[in-house]
């Protein structure tokens, strides 16, 4: 399936939001985007390279890594796809000194379409602005249980943010048995997932399980419940974005398809 035309202006306005409703930084350096985040490397980026020719691609490339450098303390990577310009971005980047290391896979499909095999042990909920303190904090459990690292005071701000401002939506699915992670829920913090919706486009974001509960179909009955959202919300897509290419066989089990061209990621 080909990426192509105002589909892929969408995702990449989107994936945009995105990183903003999510803690991150955006400058629009001369003729690039700097990205940073203070607590998730992953984040730290030069996008969007929309340049003339080599030397002017080089100093965006330079200018915005330098940006990045400066307020992160840490070195930011590269996303490089066929829509940057120059089309010799390439061999500038590595001049620079930078290495294709890796790829975001994209996956696209109609809302409607997806389907997830039925998991009849699954609660999902929707975190909402109002939501007790304990929902949010289910969400900041589950979260750091199921990506395995610690979540800092300014992320959890950031979230709570983005649903005050109703910019993101934040789901948690908990499997209903007794609890072993403590607070008030109805059962056990298993699957996360947020739902960015801008630029008629839902973007399925922050998909994770409990290491301890994976295998279980959590991640795609999570995956299918935010696709249906968006579908109740009238967009006509979703996407998602993949670095690890064993993850893509979830949501392609679920209905998704991958799309091409592919992001490039250099470091």
């Amino acid at each position: 399936m080909d990426l192509i035309g105002d589909l892929r202006n969408r995702i990449e306005l989107n994936r945009l939001a995105w990183l903003a409703t999510n803690g991150c930084k955006l400058f629009a350096a001369k003729k690039a985007i700097a990205c940073f985040h203070l607590d998730d490397d992953t984040l730290n980026a030069v996008s969007n390279i929309r340049c003339e020719g080599d030397e002017e691609a080089t100093t965006a490339v330079q200018e915005a890594l330098a940006i990045i450098e400066h307020h992160s303390g840490r070195k930011a990577e590269v996303w490089l796809n066929p829509y940057c310009r120059p089309p010799t971005l390439p061999n500038v980047l590595t001049s620079l000194g930078l290495r294709a290391s890796s790829v975001f896979f994209t996956l696209v499909a109609e809302p409607e379409t997806v389907r997830a095999r039925e998991v009849r042990n699954l609660l999902i909920w929707e975190v909402r602005r109002e939501s007790r303190p304990t929902t949010i904090d289910a969400w900041a459990v589950t979260f750091q249980h199921a990506f395995e690292r610690s979540i800092t005071m300014r992320e959890t701000e950031a979230w709570k943010k983005a649903m005050e401002d109703q910019k993101a939506r934040f789901f948690v699915g908990f499997r209903q048995a007794p609890t072993t992670l403590g607070g008030p829920w109805p059962g056990h913090p298993a699957v996360v997932g947020q739902l960015l919706t801008s630029h008629e486009i839902g973007g399925i974001y922050r998909i994770g399980t409990v290491p301890t509960l994976r295998g279980n179909g959590y991640a795609s009955a999570m995956i299918t419940h935010i696709a249906h959202k968006a579908a109740e919300a009238g967009l006509p897509h979703v996407y998602a974005t993949i670095r690890k290419p064993k993850n893509c066989r979830i949501f392609e089990g679920v209905g998704l398809q991958e799309v091409t061209p592919q992001t490039q990621i250099w470091r």
